[in-house]
């Protein structure tokens, strides 16, 4: 998947260097390509919430990066990236205090 991934962003570099973030640009093909390969929860989650509130959640929580590593995977900044994921945590905990997400 990673190795598709890659080759499909060579392809598209050029649009990716144009972008206001190439990392951003990159992270948004990968999620896209992935997408159909979500497991049940992580698709309940993209369903639930906005993606980048999801894309935080799995890049801090699942794949442990910090603020500033996931924030630069994103495009984003580390506090912009910490905001959407606090966000998404208390949603998420809003849904389970509501009995709607279990």
């Amino acid at each position: 998947m990673a190795q598709s991934a890659l080759e499909e962003l060579r392809t598209r570099w050029q649009d990716a260097l144009r972008s206001a973030s190439p990392s951003g640009y990159a992270w948004d093909l990968l999620t896209a390509m992935v997408a159909p390969y979500r497991t049940p929860a992580v698709r309940s989650l993209y369903e639930n919430f906005r993606a980048t509130e999801v894309d935080t959640l799995v890049l801090r929580h699942r794949l442990g990066c910090s603020a500033d590593v996931g924030g630069r995977t994103m495009g984003l900044t580390s506090e912009a990236f910490e905001l959407l994921r606090r966000t998404a945590l208390m949603k998420a905990e809003q849904l389970a205090d509501s009995g709607a997400y279990a």
